[in-house]
Formats: structure tokens, C-alpha cells, sequence
């Protein structure tokens, strides 16, 4: 049990400073928000974006160049034309750039930085090419409806379900890029209204890594989220045969929810977790096992720290 208290601090201290960091960013991106209307529109825009047409619907994006902010994108995927208002809303984006890319550098476990507002502007380091998916006249506030998310991201952090404008974890998810990757979004509020979410993503392979994959033990980390399997170490994975996340080759985050794994087992064991057993029996992969559990609650809207013991 010590050994599983150790690792869950490492997991709860790095979550608690994302969550930190993310509600001084997002306070800090207000003050960048506020002053939008102010910005001057300065000569060479065509040296840093580029403009892109939707053949079907012939509404225009604009996205920066891969070499104008030093692996950062800004982008405007739902106007039409490119007006001044446009213009001031992405120049002042760039201001946020160095912020963003200080954080993703020095956090441990970011995965990407980013704003996106209900416009469908956005600010991103590391740079990424959202035309590839995100098109001219793509809306973020229907991305839900339209099967990117498994969630509503306006609707998870805006005022009826947030009204204290806090920092909130979002369900996990493979995102489009192929990482296994949930964030801590915080509000970002102009004239009282919701303006944009800042995204702090989490890079769980890399946590994995920091903590349960340096373990000789078997060990699991399970989330309260539909029981999805976060990490598995290659201890564990050999004695259960269960499979975790393997980046750029898990496309479907059902394969990683317990309560639908074909293997044997796996159903009780969800079950056993969601009911906060702290130490039980089990056959796994025709093996029986101990398990010893450590809950921590908040980080991520939970989740579970397995140990598997021969009985």
C-alpha cells in the first residue's frame, strides 16, 4: 500500500498543478481577451497566415504558417471575410504565445496548450494543422454534435453548469491526433459572457511512464470515468493479458472501458473498483490475483491505483 500511496501522490501532485496552472492562464488570457478591440492591425499579415477555402461551401479559414510563431498555430476556421474584427481577435492570440509555450515546456506532462473561442479562433502550442479536420466554416460549439468529443466543451465549463468558473476535468479521450489525453479546461469570461476555453492537456503516457512503469509490481491505474484503463505496466500487462493505450494504435476508447473487455474478469473487476473494494480476490487470465486498491478522488474526477499479488 505504501508504494501505491507514493505513486498516487506523484499523479495527485502533478494533476493539482495542471489544474493551477490552468486557472492562472485562463486569467491571464482575460486580460488578453479584454483588450482585443485595441489591437492595431499591422502590415505583412500574408507573411504569417494563410487563407483556405471549403470547396463545398466556399467559406475561407485562416491559419498561421508552420514557421511564423516558433511551433505555435493560430487560427480562425468560422468567419468570413477576413474583417478587422478578425484580424484584432489573432494578433492579440499571438500575445498569448509566449505564455503558452513557457507552460508547455516547464509542466510536467503537457501534452498541447491551447484557447479555443466560440468563434472557432483558436491558439495552439505545439503547432498543429487543424484544417486537416477543423475546415473553413467549422463550428467548436457544434464539435459534440458533430462526433469529435465525447462532450459538450462550452456546455462542461459555462456558467450553468460552472457558475464558479473554475477549472474542470473533462472526460477522457483519444483525441484526433492519437493521443489518450484528457484536460483541465478553464473558462475564459469577456464582458461576462463566455468568450473561450483554455485546454490544458494531459499526457498520460508520459505519467504512466514517470510512475507505475518504473515499478517492478503489477500495477493498473483505472478511472472513475466509465472505468477506462489509463495505464498498465508491462508487469501487469504480462500477467493479465490486458492491452492498455499504445499511441498512434488505439483509435477507440471503448477497447480501454473494463465494463466492455471481452477478457475474462474484467467486467467483475470494473464493478469491484467503481464499488471503492480496497482489497479483494480475483481471476484474471486464468490466474488468481489480490488486488489492493488506492483511491484518489478530484484528480481527473477520479481514479483507481491497482496492485496485483499472487494470493
Amino acid at each position: 500500500m505504501d508504494e501505491l500511496k507514493a505513486i498516487g501522490e506523484h499523479i495527485a501532485v502533478d494533476g493539482r498543478l495542471l489544474e493551477e496552472r490552468a486557472a492562472a492562464l485562463a486569467k491571464y488570457t482575460e486580460e488578453v481577451v479584454a483588450d482585443i478591440g485595441s489591437r492595431v492591425i499591422y502590415d505583412g499579415w500574408e507573411a504569417k497566415y494563410d487563407t483556405y477555402t471549403n470547396p463545398d461551401t466556399g467559406q475561407v479559414a485562416h491559419h498561421s504558417k508552420p514557421d511564423a510563431f516558433e511551433n505555435a498555430t493560430i487560427l480562425t476556421s468560422g468567419h468570413i471575410p477576413l474583417d478587422e474584427a478578425v484580424k484584432k481577435k489573432l494578433i492579440a492570440y499571438e500575445k498569448l504565445l509566449p505564455a503558452f509555450r513557457e507552460e508547455y515546456e516547464q509542466v510536467p506532462n503537457a501534452d498541447t496548450v491551447t484557447i479555443v473561442d466560440v468563434e472557432s479562433g483558436l491558439a495552439n502550442v505545439p503547432y498543429l494543422f487543424y484544417m486537416d479536420w477543423a475546415p473553413p466554416g467549422f463550428d467548436a460549439n457544434l464539435a459534440y454534435e458533430a462526433g469529435f468529443y465525447r462532450f459538450d466543451w462550452f456546455g462542461l465549463i459555462g456558467e450553468e453548469n460552472n457558475p464558479e468558473r473554475k477549472p474542470v476535468w473533462s472526460p477522457i479521450v483519444i483525441s484526433l491526433f492519437g493521443n489518450l489525453s484528457p484536460a483541465i479546461l478553464a473558462p475564459v469570461y469577456k464582458d461576462n459572457k463566455l468568450h473561450a476555453f483554455f485546454e490544458f492537456h494531459w499526457d498520460l503516457v508520459g505519467l504512466m511512464a514517470d510512475t507505475i512503469d518504473r515499478s517492478d509490481s503489477r500495477l493498473l491505474v483505472i478511472s472513475d470515468d466509465e472505468s477506462i484503463l489509463l495505464g498498465v505496466n508491462p508487469r501487469a500487462r504480462e500477467a493479465t493479458g490486458i492491452q492498455g493505450f499504445v499511441r498512434g494504435e488505439t483509435t477507440q476508447l471503448e477497447s480501454l472501458m473494463l465494463g466492455q473487455h471481452p477478457l475474462p474478469g474484467m467486467h467483475e473487476l470494473a464493478a469491484r473498483i467503481k464499488a471503492r473494494e480496497t482489497d479483494f480476490l480475483i481471476r484474471l487470465h486464468d490466474t488468481d490475483h489480490r488486488v489492493i486498491t488506492h483511491y484518489l478522488p478530484g484528480i481527473l474526477n477520479g481514479m483507481t491505483l491497482l496492485k496485483l499479488i499472487d494470493p
